[in-house]
């Protein structure tokens, strides 16, 4: 939330008669007097009946003022506010304790009858509800998590000031339902950073998560709690309803979660929650001539199967390092400005807790300028280029900080200048290919139907006036209507992965769907004559390999059954197929 300074206003004034100066004194008294220290307007103090001090030369103090003038002693400055007031309208501001005088985040503060009107509280236990109605209100504070039909915390009767006025209300909730503990190591000392789930017994986090989506209405609650243990290894759940049994689940590095306390209820207290060894790594950069420290941004990737086939992304904080599995196969990927990046691959250990990795880095002072094009099957350049991707070696990994800009490279052997993608890079192995939904996708006229490709290079390049050219080979796309009879007007497909298609290959692709015309930068394209008049409707796809390839079409149900509707067809390089769906529901 933004914080609001405002500039104080100056008080003092250089050249004013005695009694001018003790009058305005005292106006401005009266008029700071109607604002508290958080800008809220209060009720103006009376002024004592007793008749203003002489004010002396001596007291009159500001930028300028005479030699000799003493200075004024500073006003005490009011503590930040951490919410923007509103000054058009009404407010409520307050915070929410327990009895102990302990912050309560996240609970959920309402004003009853207003459904727009709720808000949790911030790690500090504060709140602001901007917009309430002048007048009688009600504050119903229910705790965030599991179901909103949970009896009320604490309800609270107010009159709300009249804009621009702030009310102010100091709630403490008492008793407050949790679950408290401590989570310990193998070797029983206390752990902290430890991720915690509390869930309903039974029921799985990926469970909780999906009941979340599910869940309808405005600010639905989530499912489950989640925090991380302290320091010292405690943990406190906050807003447990009673009636109900939970699980407090832990991650570990070999299973999604491991549970570590069934059937807690709430006001359960001394749990103690037995958490495996700690296994991965922490990279520790250094100079690889000096020794001394790097900072350096390091990135790590699993060379094993984890969750899928594609390698799954490990960055964690720094000072916690890497978690995974033992004998699970890491890449190490640092970066820092002036030294070139370096790759470590490791295997993690299993008799030892977090190992130490020594990453040694070289110095970079050489920053090269790389030109790169694009080219089809053919050698033929593409009339242009699509933004680029740098990322280091084969990793992955993007390159920090590159700005690349598109350029007109000066190419006689190509017969003229041609645009070329150029970048500054470091020493070291590279691999540039087209950015994310650049090519493949109808987002440009010209790149309509190139497909992606990568190309690695070594910087510094051996001749530096060599342009290097990034193979996109041309393929073809696919114009898909679902219709409920032959050469009827086309449907909504449904969802994006209602459409897929098996390549040559045996490639399956989900494929990406834009209504004709839209997003390919040109004007959409005339209707051919003859066409049907729905046919302007039917959705294109990104490009695709060219040769026979086979669409899917998954549809709801029809006679208790998926209705799945396949047909063969041929993609054809630069150009758009049409390919008819019927649908036989």
């Amino acid at each position: 939330m933004s914080v609001v300074r405002r500039p104080a206003r100056a008080t003092l004034v250089v050249g004013l008669g005695l009694a001018a100066a003790a009058a305005l004194a005292v106006a401005l008294r009266r008029a700071r007097a109607t604002r508290g220290p958080d800008g809220e307007v209060v009720a103006p103090a009376a002024e004592a009946a007793v008749p203003p001090a002489p004010v002396t030369g001596a007291q009159l103090s500001a930028r300028g003022a005479r030699p000799g003038a003493t200075t004024a002693p500073p006003r005490p400055v009011a503590p930040e506010d951490p919410f923007q007031r509103d000054d058009d309208g009404a407010a409520i501001r307050g915070h929410v304790r327990d009895a102990a005088g302990r912050p309560l985040a996240g609970v959920r503060v309402e004003v009853e009858g207003h459904a727009y009107l709720v808000l949790p509280t911030d790690d500090a236990g504060r709140f602001q509800v901007s917009g309430p109605e002048p007048g009688p209100a009600r504050l119903v504070l229910r705790w965030g998590h599991f179901s909103s039909d949970a009896p009320p915390a604490l309800v609270r009767d107010l009159d709300v000031a009249p804009g621009p006025a702030v009310t102010r209300v100091e709630l403490v909730v008492d008793p407050v339902p949790s679950i408290e503990g401590v989570v310990v190591g193998p070797d029983g000392r206390p752990r902290g950073g430890v991720g915690l789930d509390l869930v309903r017994t039974g029921t799985s986090v990926s469970d909780a998560v999906a009941e979340q989506w599910l869940s309808s209405g405005f600010a639905a609650p989530p499912n489950r709690i989640r925090l991380r243990s302290a320091a010292d290894g405690t943990f406190r759940f906050l807003g447990v309803p009673e009636g109900l049994r939970f699980d407090v689940v832990w991650w570990d590095d070999d299973a999604d979660e491991r549970v570590g306390a069934r059937g807690l209820a709430a006001g359960a207290r001394g749990v103690r929650i037995e958490v495996g060894a700690r296994h991965g790594v922490v990279a520790r950069c250094v100079d690889a001539a000096s020794g001394d420290p790097v900072t350096a941004s390091v990135t790590a990737q699993s060379l094993s199967p984890r969750l899928s086939e594609q390698e799954a992304s490990l960055a964690q904080p720094p000072d916690e390092g890497v978690r995974a599995r033992p004998g699970e196969r890491l890449r190490l990927v640092a970066q820092a400005a002036g030294y070139a990046p370096a790759v470590v691959e490791h295997v993690v250990r299993g008799d030892v807790e977090m190992e130490e990795v020594v990453v040694r880095m070289g110095r970079s002072p050489v920053h090269a300028p790389v030109f790169v094009g694009v080219v089809d099957e053919t050698g033929a350049p593409w009339p242009s280029v699509p933004a680029l991707a740098w990322s280091v070696g084969d990793t992955g990994v993007e390159v920090d900080d590159v700005t690349t800009s598109i350029v007109s490279y000066g190419a006689p052997w190509a017969g003229g200048s041609r645009y070329a993608a150029m970048a500054t890079l470091p020493t070291g192995r590279f691999e540039v290919r087209p950015a994310r939904d650049t090519v493949g996708l109808p987002t440009s006229g010209v790149l309509r139907f190139a497909l992606a490709g990568s190309r690695a290079l070594e910087v510094p390049l051996a001749d530096e006036d060599a342009l290097l050219d990034v193979a996109l080979p041309r393929g073809g796309a696919l114009r898909v209507s679902v219709v409920k009879e032959p050469g009827g007007a086309p449907q909504d497909p449904g969802d994006m992965t209602s459409l897929s298609a098996t390549t040559a290959d045996g490639t399956r692709v989900v494929l990406r769907l834009f209504r004709r015309g839209e997003r390919i930068g040109l004007a959409a394209p005339a209707r051919p004559p003859g066409e049907g008049t729905g046919a302007a409707d039917a959705y294109e796809t990104q490009a695709l390999p060219p040769g026979p390839t086979t669409v899917h079409w998954t549809g709801g149900l029809h006679d208790g059954s998926p209705v799945v509707v396949s047909r063969a067809t041929q993609v054809v390089a630069g150009e758009v197929t049409a390919v008819e769906l019927v649908d036989p529901r």
